[in-house]
């Protein structure tokens, strides 16, 4: 059978890598695909590379080409708990293949499993198996030859029996088979630094496919399972995720199941590491233990002391199983030097390495600012403590549905304030004021993000209440797209998208309502009052350090609407001419900052840009309230009380627009409306994401105002002080903005 690999779907799997995606042997990146897909011939080329996939996935590539395709470099990583995990990094062209042959087999896949394997096409599949085997020992709790395994396999991935595992995928996914047999039916080497390895057996930990074969191989075990009654009796629960699983019920059901996994295991490569094995005891007394042989299980090595947990305490794909002070345990394990509290330790140590990078001495209140969302002028530095709760409970709701189709009798017991799910809704609810509080019925289908901005806005509304004016009028500019699109560039040297440490340390301070000095002073180029918060120095006139942001902008944005083919001209001059020849006395006429000939309803358009600031005294009391109120205003401003739009549009038959974005990097609505038709113009040429390109833009000009402001206060707080080789800085960046 062969599959329908279009073009469509290649596009799509190619943007779902990450750019810095690591290459195969040959050295082929994601990027090198994206960069050969020019305008002129991204359609072509896409189309073509589908053929390839095409071909690759129907197995009808040379045999010659699997040893260079097929093979892989490994990379060593470190258990938590001990070993190694061996990681295969593939050729970019087998990544795309295997990620194409996933999207056509996800339906199957997900009728195959049934929910016996949730680590294939189950989206909710982690924090199902998670609360499901919560959920269980707290609801048997106290009953006795009652109990939970864990089975533990050794280096499973590596060691799957390959003919098992493409026999199941020739049963029961056949679109895949041509391509899993091209890529596994022989042993081809795999390189480790210097060192040449045969790969003999296993599916590698890296290839797209390889989850979808790991668990075909294993699915008649885990299905054997389902099925297996010892005196009219079932298991309660079964779930694997990949080789990760475990099940519950009777003992004499649980021991059964652990002798079968035992003796099926062994038939596809497989063995059963007894000393990674865990049982857990739902009551606290061990009669009905001695049944599940063989006695490894029950003890540790060594010291032959029990291993059987009593009150439902281990470990599960990295998550603690158990009481609270278990959990507590676990978490504080992962935290260096911890005390009892994990949470608060691990945002002791965010905070701690935050200060120390930054050279900040942050204060609690500046610190609860920092743990905000972008959205409410926070940088997103979440605090575990105050998250935890949103965090628990969108999982349990978002995975509530699956864990009933795992375990029928599920339930999340927002009523019972013993329940877990109880106690941490009563939790979330007592960090936020009363008309905030969600009821039991309302959690029901919130996503975490929505859970955390409650939180987040309720920080924000009571900093608000207490700060000053300029600072309320300076917070609801930082929340707006623009100003936090500053806070999520990836640096890149080599793209312009790095940010001095002196120039990111002024706008941090500035964006947390820090002061950037200890006491106001006089500004040293207009003599004018330099507040201690710096907002002065970003919209003093002196120095032209406001000319000189202007121009950073104004050349950005037309580089951009170059790139999108909108022709521009730069300070196209005497775009309204005087009405009568010989008009001498008309104040009309001025040049555009960019014109541009065409624009979406074919008329010309110009595009005037203005940098405004939210603590403008004629403004200040509106921005304090409004978000955008200051671009806004001088957008109304530029259009009508100069009269520059009407004259435009009757004189020279020419759509006006200014371009108006806050100190903070913040744009006016109408100029964002702009910036998204220049992205579209520019995806449709390059072939490429619009949102990515939007993205890109807004982040650029937000970095061009964000770093010209930091300079413009750099210069003026360096001015009276003694030379030194950061005033220094500051003065060579100046000249050369």
């Amino acid at each position: 059978m062969a599959p329908d690999i279009s073009a469509d779907l290649v596009e799509n799997v190619m943007r779902s890598f990450p750019l810095d995606c690591a290459a195969g042997l040959s050295g082929l990146r994601i990027q090198h695909l994206f960069d050969a897909k020019t305008p002129d011939q991204g359609d072509s080329m896409t189309e073509q590379l589908a053929e390839v996939v095409h071909l690759l996935a129907r197995g009808l590539a040379p045999r010659d080409l699997a040893q260079h395709l097929a093979g892989a470099g490994l990379m060593a990583l470190e258990k938590a708990t001990g070993g190694v995990r061996r990681i295969a990094i593939g050729e970019i062209l087998r990544c795309i293949t295997g990620k194409c042959l996933c999207s056509v087999a996800k339906e199957a896949a997900q009728t195959f499993f049934q929910l016996s394997q949730v680590g294939i096409a189950c989206p909710p599949g982690v924090d199902a198996a998670i609360h499901s085997c919560r959920a269980w020992p707290q609801r048997e709790h106290g009953i006795l030859n009652k109990g939970m395994a864990q089975p533990g396999f050794g280096n499973a991935f590596n060691c799957i029996d390959q003919n098992a595992a493409l026999q199941q995928v020739r049963l029961h996914f056949p679109e895949l088979a041509h391509w899993a047999q091209w890529c596994y039916a022989e042993h081809y080497d795999v390189l480790f630094g210097t060192h040449t390895l045969r790969s003999a057996a296993g599916i590698q930990q890296g290839d797209p496919l390889g989850p979808l074969i790991f668990s075909a191989a294993i699915q008649p075990l885990t299905a054997e399972l389902k099925q297996l009654s010892v005196n009219n009796k079932k298991l309660d629960l079964t779930t694997f995720y990949l080789d990760d699983g475990f099940f519950a019920g009777d003992l004499e059901v649980v021991a059964a199941a652990l002798a079968l996994v035992q003796n099926r295991s062994a038939e596809i490569g497989l063995s059963l590491n007894l000393g990674k094995c865990e049982l857990m005891h739902t009551a606290t007394l061990t009669e009905g233990l001695p049944a599940l042989d063989p006695d490894a299980l029950l003890r540790n090595p060594g010291n032959n002391t029990s291993k059987v947990a009593l009150a439902g305490n281990f470990e599960l794909l990295g998550a603690a199983i158990g009481d609270r002070s278990h959990c507590e345990q676990y978490a504080a394990s992962k935290v260096a030097n911890s005390a009892a509290n994990a949470l608060k330790d691990f945002d002791s140590a965010l905070r701690t390495t935050v200060c120390s990078t930054t050279g900040l001495l942050l204060t609690n209140n500046e610190w609860a600012k920092a743990g905000r969302g972008f959205k409410q002028a926070g940088l997103g530095l979440r605090s575990a403590p105050l998250h935890a709760e949103a965090a628990y409970l969108a999982s349990a709701c978002s995975s509530r549905d699956t864990c009933r189709q795992l375990d029928p009798d599920f339930a999340l017991d927002a009523n019972v304030a013993a329940s877990n799910f109880g106690q941490s809704l009563a939790a979330h609810n007592s960090k936020l004021p009363p008309d905030r509080h969600l009821a039991p019925q309302a959690i029901i289908g919130r996503r975490q993000q929505s859970l955390s901005n409650t939180l987040d806005m309720t920080n924000y509304e009571a900093q608000l209440a207490s700060a000053g004016l300029a600072d309320q009028a300076t917070l609801p500019s930082e929340c707006e797209a623009g100003a936090r699109d500053f806070w999520q560039v990836v640096p890149h040297k080599h793209l312009d998208l790095a940010v001095p440490a002196a120039e990111f340390i002024v706008e941090l301070r500035y964006r947390l309502c820090m002061k950037n000095a200890n006491c106001d002073r006089r500004c040293p180029l207009s003599d004018q009052v330099l507040d201690s918060r710096g907002h002065h120095s970003r919209r003093c006139c002196a120095g032209s350090d406001r000319t000189r942001k202007h121009n950073k902008l104004r050349n950005k944005v037309f580089s951009f609407a170059t790139t999108a083919g909108a022709n521009p001209e730069l300070e196209k001059p005497d775009l309204l001419l005087p009405q009568r020849p010989g008009d001498l006395t008309s104040t009309q006429g001025r040049t555009a900052d960019i014109y541009l000939p065409t624009w979406t309803n074919g008329s010309p358009m110009a595009l005037d840009f203005t940098i405004t600031a939210p603590q403008r005294s004629d403004i200040i009391d509106l921005a304090a309230k409004e978000g955008l109120a200051a671009a806004q205003a001088y957008s109304q401003t530029k259009r009508e009380f100069l009269g520059t739009e009407a004259a435009c549009a009757q004189a020279a038959g020419v759509a006006f627009q200014p371009m108006v974005a806050e100190t903070s990097g913040a744009w006016s609505p109408a100029t964002l409306a702009v910036l998204k038709q220049l992205a579209k113009a520019v995806s449709v040429r390059q072939c490429s994401d619009h949102d990515a390109v939007l993205r890109e833009m807004i982040q650029r000009t937000s970095m061009c105002i964000r770093r010209a402001s930091a300079v413009a206060h750099l210069r003026r707080a360096a001015a009276d002080l003694p030379i030194t080789a950061s005033s220094t800085y500051v003065e060579l960046a100046a000249d050369g903005a």
